[in-house]
């Protein structure tokens, strides 16, 4: 008797399951295919950007031997069309760009602009090194309060390159003849834990020469201590 009951029971049990799977065997299927898909696409897609990716990187190096070749029209040309792509390559080829037209034709305000349009204080390593490369590059025609607005954000990072955007303006109260400007952030400098040891040697240098300078009538020019440009490439 429990036999029969057991087949019963075991004949419900199918019935139940095919109406859930007449009912609801749709969706089952439906999830199988969007993850079969998904899984496809992703390939796919992981595809197209490796080749992508392998084309920028040929490029770039292709602009980057025309540039070591001399050939600057080309390479500027070719820098210039991965600046505009907005890629993860895009700030190294701004860097290049502004290098490509200083060597090519010293246009001093054509490299300043191809850096300030990638720079970034809150963003990569390359757009931050932008940011303080194109006030650099500026210097000279920058009054020292653009220079500090520009480099703020740059400073507020307390890394390397901000200990370097603070030497920039240090240079420049000096270069503008504020040498109590000076002074106090060279005496910072000094001391500051960002502050690589280079910088910190050339903080020694400028202050043994600011109270020389400050007590005389008639200084001789005197060329502010900033950091070389390879030093922040």
């Amino acid at each position: 008797m429990s036999d029969i009951f057991e087949e019963v029971e075991e004949e419900v049990r199918k019935d139940r399951l095919g109406e859930l799977w007449a009912r609801y065997g749709w969706i089952v299927w439906l999830a199988a295919i969007l993850i079969i898909g998904f899984v496809a696409f992703s390939e796919w897609r992981g595809g197209q950007l490796e080749q992508q990716n392998r084309a920028q990187v040929a490029e770039l190096e292709t602009a980057l031997s025309a540039l070591e070749a001399g050939r600057y029209a080309d390479a500027q040309s070719r820098f210039q069309a991965m600046v505009d792509e907005e890629t993860r390559l895009s700030p190294l080829a701004a860097h290049l760009l502004a290098r490509a037209r200083l060597e090519g034709g010293g246009d001093l305000e054509g490299a300043a602009t191809a850096l300030a349009e990638t720079a970034n204080a809150e963003g990569e390593a390359y757009q931050q090194l932008a940011l303080l490369k194109s006030v650099y590059l500026r210097s000279e025609t920058m009054t020292l309060s653009d220079m500090e607005s520009q480099l703020a954000p740059l400073i507020a990072t307390e890394s390397q390159l901000g200990a370097l955007a603070e030497e920039l303006i240090a240079a420049k109260a000096f270069s503008d003849g504020d040498y109590a400007r000076a002074r106090r952030e060279y005496n910072r400098l000094m001391i500051a834990a960002n502050a690589p040891g280079g910088l910190q040697q050339r903080a020694r240098i400028a202050l043994e020469t600011i109270p020389r300078v400050a007590v005389e009538e008639t200084p001789e020019p005197i060329t502010p201590t900033a950091p070389p440009l390879e030093e922040i490439e």
